[in-house]
């Protein structure tokens, strides 16, 4: 694994005051062990793909705030509105409710269309400039699948 504490100038930009700098390195040091850039243009493109997934990681935490925020603003009077409702109704109801008049979800949306387009643009910039190729040799230690994807927070994150 490759020393990228002396990445931090990148840190400040991508970064935000309420994340984990460790967290953004791990992510960081996970994409250039897979991808092993050989040269700085690769460097850079690599650099490309994690800000774009870091900047897509956030607008999913904050679509869910959104719609998390919503639902608890709309819980006294959906529960006197509905006799029997689930989570989906419950979820589908504030979703609805936002969209019709949050610019915020209108805002997480668009961000979110384009940190994934760039995400894959860089993924394929490195492709083209590698032939074909994402990966310069097989991974030794590939990432466990999870069993169930999750957003939540683990207990590692919570001190």
């Amino acid at each position: 694994m490759r020393n990228l504490r002396s990445s931090r100038r990148e840190d400040k930009t991508l970064i935000l005051q309420n994340e984990n700098p460790d967290d953004f390195l791990e992510m960081l040091s996970s994409y250039f062990d897979l991808l092993q850039p050989a040269n700085q243009l690769e460097v850079d493109i690599v650099s490309d793909i994690v800000a774009a997934r870091w900047r897509l990681r956030r607008m999913w935490r904050y679509q869910t705030a959104i719609l998390d925020v919503e639902m608890d603003t709309q819980a006294p009077e959906f529960e006197k509105r509905f006799e029997e409702f689930d989570e989906d109704t419950r979820g589908a109801v504030a979703f609805s409710s936002i969209a019709d008049k949050s610019k915020g979800m209108a805002t997480a949306h668009r961000q979110d269309v384009h940190f994934t387009g760039a995400y894959r643009r860089a993924i394929d910039d490195l492709r083209r400039i590698r032939g074909g190729r994402i990966l310069q040799n097989k991974p030794t230690n590939p990432a466990p699948i999870p069993e169930k994807f999750s957003t939540e927070p683990t207990a590692k994150e919570n001190p």
